[in-house]
């Protein structure tokens, strides 16, 4: 029964809040407003400062894009995508100068390509999973956990960082990028009079994604391990002198891949791990899926809602499910340079992996970065 009050205040706040950030209009009864002003500049800001094409003119009315310059066929369809992704913009229109413009042709394709393509991309073709906890991302939330009876502090720093990316490398709108990730998750007892640090995870991975228009494909190796944080072990030295330091030891490597489907405002998404030469020993399998939905957006402000289900053979495929909803905003779609404020309720196994076997439910709130 608690379960399902946390759930529908969260879906009621969600309503309410994606309500207020976009009451809808009509485009074609309204007449042109600042926000043609604001994207206009918005996207002039984009094609100057990440994909390094000053050249091409931007004209905005009612939503409507007017892009002028002179592009090659290829790179100009990318742009026509980079910029329709942009919130706000209805459709890009390509109007080509028959003066050739102000940047010579070699050049422009050059600086748009390495935007795109090549070494170091400046965007990822998979989107991190919202309510994913154990996405690599900068973050600080405050929980309230019932596993501990107490007040917790958590802090991500993590980051996935494009290597290289391959175009069109099965055909036309193929692509295949490879990433390196990593990340450390710091758990804080908040109760405690000196913010005692309770345990911190690392993860270190090699993603290789590939996508293909609305659908994107997420393969990692990765590495965890898990370590008590001093303080901790001072507040329990049965720990060390029962000889039960392993029992919190966790050291796993494992495969995962996630299958993600996002045609619009709305992303379903599933997807399996293996472990291997873990410690301690378990049962390898594990499955996620999950969903989630940003149906309303204000120039780059919208409210999104994030559900997470996490299943594992190791305890007879109990559910584990994370709802996270509230509000994010964006700064250069390209590089998926987002901020969040999240609520989150969580029930499952304990998310710090020393304590897996424990059972846990918070509720919390939280700022979160993708950088």
């Amino acid at each position: 029964m608690k379960q399902l009050i946390v759930l529908a205040w969260i879906v009621l706040v969600w309503i309410l809040c994606g309500a207020s950030v976009n009451p809808r209009a009509d485009p074609e009864v309204v007449p042109p407003t600042p926000d043609d002003h604001f994207i206009r500049g918005y996207v002039t800001a984009v094609l100057e400062q990440v994909l390094k094409v000053p050249s091409i003119q931007v004209e905005v009315e009612r939503g409507v894009v007017i892009l002028r310059g002179d592009l090659p066929g290829e790179e100009r369809q990318e742009l026509l995508d980079a910029v329709s992704r942009i919130h706000g913009v209805a459709r890009v229109e390509y109007i080509p100068l028959a003066t050739g413009g102000a940047v010579p042709e070699g050049q422009a394709q050059e600086e748009f390509n390495r935007a795109f393509h090549g070494f170091f991309p400046k965007d990822d073709l998979f989107t991190p999973l919202l309510a994913d906890p154990w996405e690599s991302r900068f973050f600080l939330s405050f929980r309230h956990s019932e596993a501990s009876g107490g007040n917790f502090g958590t802090v991500g720093l993590g980051e996935v960082f494009g290597l290289y990316r391959w175009k069109d490398v099965f055909g036309p709108g193929h692509h295949l990028q490879i990433n390196i990730e990593g990340a450390a998750f710091g758990y804080f007892d908040l109760d405690q009079s000196q913010t005692d640090l309770q345990n911190i995870d690392f993860q270190l991975g090699l993603p290789v994604v590939y996508r293909y228009e609305d659908f994107s494909t997420r393969l990692r190796l990765l590495h965890r391990s898990a370590h008590l944080g001093d303080e901790y072990m001072a507040r329990h030295p049965e720990i060390v002198t029962q000889n039960r330091l392993t029992d919190y030891q966790v050291d796993n490597n494992l495969f995962d891949a996630v299958f993600s489907y996002k045609p619009d405002w709305w992303r379903i998404y599933g997807g399996f791990a293996y472990l291997f030469d873990v410690m301690p020993e378990r049962d390898p399998w594990e499955m996620v899926y999950g969903i989630e939905l940003a149906p309303w957006d204000q120039y780059a402000i919208h409210p999104v809602l994030g559900v997470h289900f996490h299943l594992q053979e190791e305890f007879d495929w109990d559910l584990n499910h994370r709802y996270v909803f509230g509000v994010e905003i964006h700064d250069w779609p390209f590089r998926n340079r987002v901020t969040r404020l999240l609520g989150e309720y969580y029930h499952g196994k304990r998310l710090e992996w020393p304590f897996f076997r424990e059972e846990d439910e918070y509720i919390g709130v939280g700022l979160y970065f993708d950088m």
